[in-house]
């Protein structure tokens, strides 16, 4: 079948923006057109769909319904997917936006669901008012509600919904679509289509259509009755050959939870998993609900080949710039010299105490550079022992030694060819290896253990340490010449304990990553339930934090987090010797001892009481008479 399907919108953007796509959007769309719902906008569709032979239409929004209601041919519309309205939300926070209201069109024509009822979320300080609607009546009681009840400060929805939020004065935007939903959407319509227009009364070609594919398919009428279903649905669900039941029977769930379930839904039927598309479609009056099902295990299977098919041409750096979270002032400036350090094609050694995170740096530093598109190949110097290593640095022939390959093996340089190679403790690294390194840093050229060729490569070296490699020149056990060679540019990851301000944001990231990972969903007061962390110096730093956000998520009740659950694991925790010893006074009287020291304190954070009470669990005014016995 050829183009036979027709793209109508209220927003332009909805195809414009889309230009990577838009030839295989050219595949399906044989026309286009965008606006407002009108009279005189149906009388073009209704001449355009006889012109071009249109079998579809593809919209989005208000023009689902109103379609729906004009036309025979069949209406599909682009939902909103979860992940669409997570990267909006994302994108109003970042701008600072902590009131949102979320309103999205509901494609269902139950007339008993509760139109216009605001569920309302808080996430820390972000507040989410969320509502559903079903018409132009519907959305301005939302609105106003929105605007006088909750004061929200911006719109989030459709083209319709930001439009009518801008004549109220709110400000708005518009919920873009990934491509891949779309793209899905119409691959999805363009098969309904096919199938209406041959199967005509279940007519036996389309039984053989649909039978010839590997997805389970199942077609329900209006009230949920079973009208046909291929023979992949009936070996996926062991149905009988002629089934017959209802969607709650064959597939466990009601018609009106099917009509709401997002794109690729994850559903578990008889104990078997499986990816579920539902479509509902109207032809002459008649509605149907189609029912796409994968096998989950058979789709995991296909990933996974085309994952490891996708490494196979060398290794890929897992972190970029955005994965370095920073609000203090030296961090970023350190964060943007790195960024233009990694323009360049000079070598940069990386200090920092262990846990800082110089394998992030370094991953980031190498998609940011013009080297991106290559391989990232990381070695532990301290890891392996000094054979090993250069084994694994250089490669080596069939039988270079007792156990190697009998066909030899690429080093980790051949690897990185056209790429960055990042030696992580670099220090640890024996003197005869580091000649080996200079020479290839000179030369940019390696030789295969047992080999008797050079090979040439082009490899951007990125080396770090925890140590201090100019004491260990100083001491003989580094050379200087190949410390200059690694340190043409240089970076400085500061410990966490330097940089205070980071360890909130860090925090609270980590604790979004975990909760992710646990399929968990929490929240806190406000940020000042973490005060506590400020009170330890973290020799352990990012990866001790991490650890630890790892341990609240876990051991969070009734998906709260509270500052008396961080206080009950930071007790165990105890700042470590910040340089200076304390000088206490020499007299009798404990309470000035005891003042003397908590003034220590109060200097160490900064002067804040809050984060000092918080890290020894007392109020407020208890700290004030501590630090005023006299009164």
């Amino acid at each position: 079948m050829g183009k036979n399907l027709m793209l109508v919108s209220s927003d332009e953007t909805f195809y414009g923006t889309l230009p990577h796509i838009a030839g295989q959007l050219d595949k399906y769309l044989c026309a286009t057109l965008f606006g407002d719902p009108s009279a005189e906008l149906l009388q073009r569709i209704r001449q355009m769909v006889e012109d071009h032979d249109v079998r579809g239409i593809i919209t989005r929004g208000s023009w689902t319904v109103f379609l729906q209601n004009q036309l025979t041919i069949p209406v599909f519309p682009v939902k909103i997917d979860a992940d669409d309205v997570y990267r909006s939300i994302n994108f109003l926070s970042n701008k600072g936006c902590r009131r949102i209201g979320i309103a999205i069109y509901s494609y269902t024509s139950d007339s008993s669901l509760p139109y216009g009822v605001i569920d309302c979320y808080r996430f820390g300080d972000l507040c989410l008012h969320i509502s559903h609607f079903g018409g132009t009546n519907e959305i301005e009681y939302v609105l106003e509600r929105m605007q006088t009840i909750y004061k929200v400060e911006y719109i989030l929805g459709d083209v319709e919904a930001v439009r009518l939020a801008a004549a109220r004065g709110l400000a708005g935007h518009v919920i873009k679509l990934e491509s891949r939903y779309i793209l899905d959407s119409i691959e999805q319509a363009q098969y309904i289509v096919q199938l209406g227009a041959n199967e005509r009364s279940q007519s036996r070609h389309t039984r053989l259509l649909t039978n010839l594919i590997s997805e389970g398919v199942l077609s329900f009428d209006s009230g949920g009755r079973l009208v046909t279903c291929n023979s992949s649905a009936i070996a996926m669900l062991q149905l009988p050959p002629e089934p017959q039941g209802d969607v709650e029977t064959l597939l466990g769930l009601p018609l009106e939870t099917l009509l709401r379930q997002s794109a690729n839904k994850l559903v578990s039927i008889r104990g078997t998993s499986y990816i579920m598309n539902a479509i509902t479609s109207q032809l002459r009056g008649q509605t149907t609900h189609t029912v796409l099902l994968n096998d989950a295990d058979y789709i995991q299977k296909i990933e996974f080949s085309i994952r490891t098919q996708s490494k196979s041409n060398g290794l890929k750096a897992k972190y970029d710039f955005t994965d370095m979270i920073a609000v203090d002032s030296q961090s970023l400036q350190m964060i943007e010299v790195a960024k233009r350090y990694a323009r360049s094609q000079g070598t940069i050694l990386i200090r920092g105490e262990t846990g800082t995170g110089k394998e992030v740096l370094a991953s980031s530093i190498h998609n940011e550079s013009p080297r991106q598109a290559g391989p990232f190949v990381a070695l532990n110097c301290a890891t392996l022992s000094e054979n090993l290593i250069e084994s694994e640095l250089f490669g080596y022939e069939k039988g270079a030694f007792t156990g190697a390959s009998t066909s030899g093996k690429k080093g980790l340089f051949e690897l990185a060819h056209r790429g960055t190679i990042f030696l992580d403790e670099i220090g640890e690294l024996p003197l005869n290896l580091q000649a080996k390194l200079l020479r290839v840093l000179q030369e940019r050229e390696i030789m295969r253990l047992g080999g008797d060729r050079v090979i040439p490569i082009d490899v951007r070296v990125l080396a770090a340490t925890n140590r201090d490699l100019r004491q260990m020149m100083r001491d003989g056990s580094f050379r200087e010449d190949l410390f200059y060679r690694l340190a043409l540019l240089e970076l400085e990851l500061l410990p966490l304990r330097e940089r205070t301000a980071d360890v909130i944001p860090l925090f609270i990231n980590f604790l979004n990553s975990h909760m992710r990972k646990n399929h968990l969903r929490l929240y806190w007061e406000d940020a000042s339930v973490f005060t506590p962390l400020l009170g330890y110096e973290w020799p352990g730093n990012i990866r001790e934090l991490e650890n630890l956000a790892e341990r609240v998520v876990l051991l969070s009740e009734q998906n709260e987090i509270d500052q008396q659950l961080i206080l009950s694991l930071m007790r165990e925790k105890r700042p470590t010797a910040s340089g200076d010893a304390v000088l206490l006074p020499v007299t009798n009287d404990l309470r000035v001892v005891e003042r003397a020291y908590l003034e220590n304190l109060l200097a160490r954070f900064g002067g804040s009481k809050t984060a000092l009470c918080g890290y020894l669990g007392i109020s407020r005014p208890t700290l004030w008479r501590k630090l005023n016995p006299s009164d």
